[in-house]
């Protein structure tokens, strides 16, 4: 296996050329494969009980409000407040792990049994015309794009078929949404709840700061521009040269680009959502804040019915900070 040049026609009926492709035609392939890629994904996220490892949410509760006859609590009296954790799992990745499984490299990506067209063709070391193999495929087109699709810098050319995370449920341009159902929801006390009047108030009185919602990034509508790549056409017994209609083409690129994402050792489509991501590429962030201070509230009832409680304040603080991230591996 390895990277091959691809060889183009050059010319019409009697008079045609073999040309080697230059880089920006083979990097015109690889768009291609992206872009067929983003139409049906096989590196997979949905949203419901998850596989890619527990994150916290963390917000601060009031202590126990008391009551005395003779005067009020003193904060040493009091409970203090404390931290309510909630943990969640939304993320369900399919063949985000490793050990992806097999796929047998059988009719869906066979350049010998089922497609109308070779894979394209090369020249070897000794000038001869060879046809790709399946690993010629993965080494000189679903390479390259498995770098793209998991970089940082999300965009439809680049990252077609592959996640991110927004605090919004409408997708942003280029994107559709996975699910209504938050995947990271940031939590804190609702300060202004807890009121004199209220001793004693229930001590967890959360409120919503911010949602985040799984999307993926959608395929560019537009067909891209390849080179006319050399072919042979499987019916013809005498074995003719032809071009490899781009139809036909652009479905081996999305067979082998399904069959790399999941299948292709070090070029596999990997997700993480996490505060530790080393390794992966940082697409978005979730944020846990909390509030960082507690207050002391006293309300006189009666005369012998004093009441006190501590109860949250202050600011929000940022706990931690999860990454969304993806990577080949």
């Amino acid at each position: 296996m390895a990277f091959r040049t691809p060889l183009k026609v050059i010319g019409s009926g009697d008079n045609i050329t073999l040309q080697k492709c230059t880089a920006a035609e083979i990097t015109q392939v690889v768009d291609t494969m992206i872009r067929k890629y983003g139409q049906s994904p096989a590196a997979t996220l949905s949203v419901g009980s998850g596989n890619l490892g527990n994150i916290t949410d963390t917000r601060l509760q009031a202590g126990a409000g008391t009551t005395d006859a003779t005067n009020f609590d003193t904060t040493s009296e009091l409970g203090d407040v404390s931290t309510v954790t909630v943990t969640l799992n939304k993320i369900v990745g399919a063949y985000y792990s490793v050990n992806a499984p097999t796929i047998t490299r059988g009719t869906a990506i066979s350049n010998a049994a089922n497609t109308a067209y070779s894979f394209p063709l090369y020249n070897d070391a000794t000038g001869s015309v060879r046809i790709f193999d399946l690993d010629d495929m993965l080494d000189t087109f679903w390479h390259p794009a498995a770098v793209r699709l998991v970089g940082a810098s999300v965009s439809r050319a680049n990252s077609a078929g592959t996640y991110t995370i927004t605090t919004s449920t409408t997708p942003p341009s280029n994107h559709v949404l996975i699910s209504t159902t938050p995947v990271f929801i940031d939590t804190r006390a609702d300060a202004s709840a807890y009121t004199a009047a209220g001793i004693p108030e229930t001590q967890d009185q959360p409120t919503t700061i911010t949602n985040y919602y799984l999307h993926r990034v959608t395929s560019a509508e537009t067909a891209s521009t390849m080179p006319a790549l050399a072919g042979y056409k499987k019916a013809d017994a005498a074995g003719l040269l032809t071009v490899i209609p781009s139809e036909s083409f652009s479905s081996q690129l999305q067979a082998i680009a399904r069959y790399g994402a999941i299948n292709e050792a070090s070029y596999r489509i990997q997700y993480a959502f996490g505060s530790s991501t080393s390794g992966y590429n940082t697409r978005a962030t979730a944020v846990d804040t909390k509030l960082n201070s507690s207050a002391y509230i006293t309300n006189e009832v009666y005369v012998d019915d004093y009441r006190a409680q501590e109860v949250p304040a202050g600011s929000a603080a940022t706990v931690t900070t999860y990454n969304f991230a993806a990577r080949i591996n």
